[in-house]
């Protein structure tokens, strides 16, 4: 009879200890955890508002900062003046993926960036990149270049019709004037046909929108500029 009575008590003290400990587990544990969650929401749900706002004002301090670049990659040593009308193709040192070839300097905007050969994710974050479907400088055609709207390409905002600028590679120095700048989506059309057009000396600049984005857009500015000076390639020779 002592024994049924003392197993009896033990088994309210063990229910009582697992009540207390449940109880424990919500008040130390659960109910810490869930007001935690809410007060991060509240505080994500009052700063959205102001987020492209804080964004942009990082993006428009940070546009002077100039980045090292790896210049291990490199067919380009300095820019080359040259007053050939004509340049013969199998004198030319071609860049390979990932190379170096020259610069796109945009001195009203205080551009100046390497230009690589190869549009990557890698190659772009070293600079300018030419995208490999696109013709060289010279050739007849479009040549198309990006950059990541930091440090430097995102002064392209502010490009007007009118403004020249250069672009100088390890065989001569091009230059350009602006005739149109707009924001289209990355895939219009308009750039399929320019690539296709090979009769029109231009170059395509271009770089994400809108300036306070964070990563990835579906939208660029495209800045569309025509030789004004430079040699033609000749690609028979």
């Amino acid at each position: 009879m002592g024994n049924e009575v003392r197993r009896s008590r033990a088994k309210k003290i063990n229910s009582t200890d697992k009540k207390k400990l449940k109880k424990g587990l919500i008040y130390f544990i659960i109910v810490p955890f869930l007001l935690t969650v809410i007060l991060y929401a509240g505080v994500a749900i009052a700063v959205k508002p102001y987020a492209n706002i804080i964004s942009a004002g990082i993006n428009l301090f940070t546009l002077d900062k100039k980045p090292d670049y790896d210049q291990s990659k490199s067919v380009y040593t300095d820019s080359v003046d040259n007053d050939k009308q004509v340049i013969l193709s199998s004198t030319i040192k071609y860049p390979k993926e990932g190379e170096q070839y020259g610069e796109v300097i945009y001195s009203k905007l205080e551009l100046d960036q390497p230009l690589y050969f190869g549009d990557t994710p890698a190659i772009l974050a070293k600079g300018a990149a030419q995208y490999m479907g696109s013709v060289f400088p010279g050739m007849g055609g479009t040549t198309l270049i990006g950059g990541h709207k930091l440090p430097y390409f995102g002064k392209l905002y502010f490009a007007e019709v009118g403004d020249t600028f250069e672009i100088n590679t390890n065989y001569a120095t091009y230059t350009y004037q602006v005739k149109e700048k707009s924001i289209k989506q990355f895939d219009d059309p308009m750039i399929d046909a320019a690539l296709k057009d090979m009769e029109t000396n231009q170059v395509i600049l271009y770089t994400c929108y809108p300036m306070n984005s964070v990563g990835a857009t579906k939208q660029r500015v495209f800045v569309v500029a025509e030789q004004i000076h430079g040699p033609k390639i000749d690609l028979t020779k």
